[in-house]
C-alpha cells in the first residue's frame, strides 16, 4: 500500500469516527437531528448552521467547510454556559438543559480548532465519548436476517404512506446509506435482497445499540414528520 493511500484511509477512518462521536454526544444529551435546528430557530442563533451537520454526523461529508466547525463551536460554547435565551418552548428548553458541553482536560469547551483535529484524527475523542468498547452486534439466523430486512421494507411503505411522501420520500431514504451500499439499501427496501447475518453485523452500530438502517428510518420518519404543517383553522 502507498503512502498516500495509507494517509487516505487514516483521514478516512478518523472522518468516520468523528462522525460517530458527534451521534454519541447527540444521543447522550437526547437531542433528536431536530434539536440544533428548532433551538437555532427558536433564538435566532445564525451562528449555528444546521445545514450539513446531520452529513457531518455520518461522515458523508468528504470536504467539510470551516463554517461547520464554527457551528460546532458555537453550539458547544452555549451548552457550556449553559446558555438558553431565547429559547420558548418547554418542550426544547427540557432538551437542553441536561446537555453537556464537550471539554478539554482544563474544562474549556471544544471551539473550531479542536473539532477540526479530532476530524483529522489529531484528537481523540473525550473519554466519555470514546467509541464502547464491547457491544458486538447480535448473532442471527438467517430466518431472522431475512424478517429484519422485511421489517424495514414494510415499515419504509407505511411510512411513506401515512406522510404522504410518496416515491420522492422514498428516493430520500435510499440516499441515507453511504454510497458505497446504497444499492443494496435500496434493493431491500424494493424486496429485492436480503443481507445475510454477515452483512447485517457490518450494519451494526454500537454506539446506538441499533441497526443504521432502523436509525435511517427513524432519521426519515422524523424528518418527514417535521416537513407537515398544520392547516389554518
Amino acid at each position: 500500500m502507498s503512502v498516500y493511500s495509507l494517509t487516505k484511509e487514516q483521514q478516512d477512518a478518523a472522518a468516520d469516527e468523528f462522525g460517530a462521536m458527534l451521534r454519541r454526544w447527540r444521543l447522550m444529551n437526547g437531542w433528536t437531528q431536530y434539536t440544533a435546528v428548532n433551538w437555532a430557530k427558536e433564538a435566532g442563533l445564525t451562528a449555528i448552521c444546521h445545514s450539513g451537520l446531520s452529513e457531518l454526523e455520518r461522515g458523508l461529508t468528504k470536504n467539510p467547510r470551516v463554517g461547520l466547525f464554527l457551528s460546532l463551536a458555537s453550539l458547544n460554547a452555549l451548552v457550556h454556559a449553559q446558555d438558553w435565551s431565547g429559547v420558548r418552548t418547554r418542550k426544547l428548553l427540557d432538551q437542553l438543559k441536561t446537555s453537556r458541553a464537550i471539554t478539554d482536560q482544563d474544562g474549556n469547551p471544544w471551539g473550531p480548532e479542536q473539532f477540526w483535529s479530532c476530524r483529522a484524527g489529531l484528537l481523540a475523542p473525550p473519554e466519555w465519548l470514546a467509541p464502547p468498547k464491547h457491544n458486538p452486534a447480535p448473532l442471527l439466523s438467517a430466518e431472522q436476517a431475512e424478517e429484519l430486512c422485511t421489517s424495514w421494507a414494510t415499515a419504509a411503505r407505511r411510512i411513506a404512506r401515512q406522510t404522504g411522501a410518496g416515491r420522492r420520500g422514498l428516493d430520500q431514504l435510499r440516499q441515507m446509506a453511504p454510497a458505497s451500499g446504497r444499492r443494496d439499501w435500496a434493493d431491500v427496501l424494493d424486496e429485492q435482497l436480503i443481507w445475510t447475518p454477515e452483512q447485517l453485523a457490518l450494519g451494526w452500530d454500537p454506539a446506538a445499540s441499533e441497526w443504521q438502517p432502523a436509525l435511517w428510518l427513524a432519521q426519515w420518519e422524523a424528518e418527514l414528520k417535521s416537513e407537515v404543517r398544520p392547516s389554518a383553522a
